[in-house]
């Protein structure tokens, strides 16, 4: 749990000291440090950090932001700012895991970042992302209730899979979470079916 919200201005210092006590961050606490944090998030004119009208930090540069500093910027801001649902189940982070090999990691104010199976973290232009934004997105709008099933999931593997942008372990990951009881899938080139089913 992220500590109670700053009582005055924070400069990049007083941020990093705060995550080393976080219980939230104690994994991660060495990434946050005051250099790190200076370079990364917009500074009002005093040195303090400015913060945007949730009282989040603000990123100095959000398009040249790496993978990295964007984890380093969802743990900053989830030491000011409470976490907030994600739209995912328990089921979801499950498959996303299971699929890409990657972990989801909540970072508060509806903030996630992926690591990757080398504990790094996944490159933005990665598939993973592209489903662990693309689940929560569908929920909100209707189109992806209950589980994920081989219904909701293939289709967009194989759009994925012909453009060249899904891994081939991801195809068999998916045959071996979904089964090979239902209908054919094109891209696994094998039947499969609903998991749990």
């Amino acid at each position: 749990m992220p500590s109670s919200a700053p009582r005055g201005p924070m400069r990049p210092g007083d941020l990093a000291a705060r995550a080393q006590k976080s219980a939230l961050n104690t994994a991660y606490d060495h990434l946050l440090t005051a250099e790190t944090l200076a370079a990364l998030l917009a500074l009002n004119e005093d040195g303090t950090i400015k913060l945007d009208d949730q009282g989040g930090p603000q990123l100095k540069n959000p398009g040249a932001a790496t993978a990295d500093g964007w984890f380093r910027f969802g743990l900053a801001r989830a030491e000011l700012r409470p976490p907030t649902d994600s739209g995912m189940t328990a089921d979801d982070a499950a498959v996303l895991g299971h699929m890409t090999g990657c972990t989801r990691v909540e970072m508060g104010g509806g903030l996630f970042t992926l690591m990757g199976a080398g504990g790094q973290p996944e490159p933005l232009e990665s598939p993973a992302w592209q489903l662990a934004s693309l689940v929560p997105a569908h929920r909100a709008a209707g189109y992806l209730t209950g589980e994920i099933t081989s219904d909701w999931f293939m289709p967009w593997a194989e759009r994925c899979a012909h453009g060249g942008a899904l891994a081939a372990d991801w195809l068999a990951r998916a045959r071996d979470w979904f089964g090979s009881e239902s209908e054919a899938c094109a891209a696994c080139s094998r039947p499969v079916r609903q998991h749990g089913a």
